[in-house]
């Protein structure tokens, strides 16, 4: 928490005022507000003890938000309030524990788990422990979660012989509070508003417990802070499809100028990818593919073309592309219409001579490379309007996922 302003004492106050327990906390209040948490001897006292002082508090009032209050009171636990104390231009600090602490969190937590590989109805909602927090990890109160196809694809097991070990609570995307840091933790502390994808390599032993939980653990360099104007659902829509679309464009080299096609702009990563590739990455022309109801929406996203591809075979279309990202699975038609040395990226499905595959490594170097765009609003987060569904609809969620129908993307919150 910052504090909202600090006394000014000289050398000599300050040494006398060690003598004493300056710091001393109270109960927060009800109306959210940490009041005088940290204070130290009044002026009449330091004038008995022969030091001047030009203020009667070391201390000051601290604030915090009402959001944090009321999710720390939520989760059971307290934090530190900081007063600071300049003195010949240097900072000193003292510190006061309010009421609670991280020993208070629970021992369990609701989350959805399973235990064997299949659909939608090897899902179960239950009690289990708290993730243990490693030394280069955070714990995270979950706010929202979100899905993604490679959840389903990972809970039918079709990468099993990668898993991690059974049994699995689902979920990478993650947005929430942090409620606790391990020992190596620099970067972040806790009431810091986060999201991530809580899992690296996706599908090389991915994390044995993820989002979909009322807490989870996360490594401090997946981590970003959650920029201010998103909500929780927003960023937590995310983490997965847009590191994934911004690595695809790396991957790919696309330049300022270049054209690129887009093979699926309706969808979680197709639909980040046309605001990337025009907004951030410079293309001169977006062409992408969507169905009859959705050819307004993607031109909203950037899309100077669109094909309906209902009505009109794209792979027919004489104009070529320096960048084709195929978010479908039809790499085979997609490299059809890129250019001479150009770049074709499929994501799933076939894949076609000269297209290429690859599987995103989430990190919160690249997360954050995004922040200025997410906050400008030259990038913005799409959440499918069936949602966001509640924490209790989650099979509700996946049978949706498993049409293949969404809208961006599909977001759980919230989580409580």
């Amino acid at each position: 928490m910052a504090c909202a302003g600090a006394a000014v004492v000289n050398v000599a106050a300050f040494q006398q005022c060690k003598q004493f327990g300056i710091a001393s906390s109270t109960p927060v209040g009800s109306d959210r507000r940490v009041p005088t948490i940290l204070r130290a001897l009044n002026s009449s006292s330091l004038g008995k003890q022969g030091v001047g002082s030009r203020s009667s508090y070391l201390g000051t009032q601290v604030q915090e938000t009402q959001h944090m209050q009321s999710t720390r009171k939520g989760a059971g636990i307290g934090g530190s309030a900081r007063a600071a104390i300049y003195i010949d231009n240097e900072i000193y600090t003292e510190e006061a524990e309010t009421q609670g602490s991280v020993t208070s969190l629970p021992t369990t937590q609701k989350g959805w788990t399973y235990s064997e590989y299949g659909s939608k109805d090897v899902l179960k909602f239950e009690d289990i422990p708290m993730p243990e927090v490693k030394p280069d990890e955070v714990l995270v109160k979950v706010q929202a979660a979100a899905l993604n196809p490679v959840d389903s694809k990972r809970m039918s097991g079709k990468f099993k012989n990668t898993d991690s070990e059974l049994p699995h609570v689902p979920g990478y995307d993650v947005a929430g509070v942090v409620v606790k840091v391990g020992s190596d933790v620099t970067k972040f502390k806790e009431g810091d508003e986060v999201y991530a994808d809580v899992s690296e390599a996706p599908l090389n032993n991915p994390r044995q417990v993820g989002s979909l939980a009322q807490f989870t653990a996360v490594e401090e360099k997946l981590l970003v802070i959650k920029p201010a104007n998103l909500s929780f659902a927003e960023a937590a829509s995310l983490p997965l499809a847009v590191l994934t679309a911004q690595e695809a464009l790396d991957r790919a080299g696309l330049t300022e100028g270049q054209t690129i096609f887009i093979n699926g702009g309706a969808g979680g990563v197709g639909s980040l990818a046309i605001q990337l590739a025009k907004n951030v990455y410079g293309a001169s022309q977006v062409t992408t593919t969507a169905s009859t109801g959705k050819l307004e929406f993607v031109k909203s996203l950037g899309a100077d073309k669109v094909i309906d591809y209902k009505n009109e075979k794209f792979e027919e279309v004489s104009e070529k592309y320096d960048v084709v990202l195929d978010c479908v699975g039809e790499c085979a038609k997609c490299v059809k219409i890129v250019k001479e040395g150009g770049a074709v990226i499929a994501l799933t499905g076939a894949l076609e001579p000269p297209g290429v595959r690859f599987v995103v490594t989430s990190n919160g170097e690249s997360l954050a490379r995004l922040t200025p765009y997410l906050e400008s609003g030259k990038v913005k987060p799409i959440i499918d309007p069936k949602g966001p569904f509640k924490f209790s609809e989650l099979v509700e969620a996946f049978e949706y996922l498993d049409t293949g129908r969404a809208t961006g993307k599909i977001v759980v919150a919230p989580i409580e």
